[in-house]
């Protein structure tokens, strides 16, 4: 996800999903069992939430699919 200028829009930027640009930008991070566990019950969750909303649900493959808060 990438934070890009937003020529025609209400707002100055917007964020665009696109792929590193080299294959050193991308890295594995590693993550504890507790963690792995939470991440397969949330995912459990989305696949609820998939099946309730139907053709409704837009998919964009991403973990958490919702606003987040922003640093301050």
């Amino acid at each position: 996800m990438a934070r890009v200028r937003n020529e025609n829009g209400p707002t100055k930027t917007k964020l665009v999903y696109e792929e590193p640009k080299t294959e050193k930008s991308k890295a594995s991070v590693p993550i504890s069992e507790n963690v792995l566990r939470e991440l397969r019950e949330h995912k459990k969750r989305q696949n609820k939430e998939r099946l309730f909303f139907g053709p409704k649900y837009h998919n964009n493959d991403l973990v958490f699919c919702t606003p987040g808060r922003q640093a301050a």
